[in-house]
């Protein structure tokens, strides 16, 4: 097994003392990242969505669910980058159109609580979403 070591810290901001993390929620952060960049291909995004299995979608689902559910979590963040990844493909966007998480994501951006990492990708998903984001480079080289 291997040992998760942070430099960074959270401290109490009335005491000033260390708070001590949950090594779990650090796991649960490493993998969403990890999921961010599977999904950055085309190959990722078509295999987290499940397109090919009888089981389509599910794992979208039950990711986005937890994001919304732990949206003051920052051990969640990550899923805003995997969120926008997935909008890029066609299927993708109709999934969550179809799905309603637009209005799900509008929910969210409006919190005060919103850390700046969540709202940029939420930004650039909603901007994928409504604008049917297509990869440009491809067609210029």
């Amino acid at each position: 097994m291997f040992d998760i070591v942070r430099k960074d810290f959270k401290v109490y901001p009335d005491t000033g003392k260390v708070i001590q993390e949950d090594k779990t929620e650090t796991i649960i952060e490493y993998c969403f990242m990890t999921l961010s960049n599977l999904t950055a291909t085309e190959e990722g995004q078509k295999h987290l969505l499940g397109l090919e299995h009888k089981s389509k979608f599910i794992i979208v689902e039950s990711v986005f669910g937890m994001f919304c559910y732990f949206s003051k979590n920052t051990a969640f963040d990550f899923v805003s980058n995997i969120m926008a990844n997935l909008a890029c493909l066609s299927e993708g966007r109709q999934f969550m159109i179809d799905n309603k998480y637009i209005e799900a994501m509008t929910v969210q951006m409006i919190s005060k609580d919103l850390n700046k990492h969540r709202r940029k990708f939420l930004i650039t998903c909603l901007r994928n979403l409504l604008f049917e984001y297509e990869k440009y480079q491809d067609k210029f080289e």
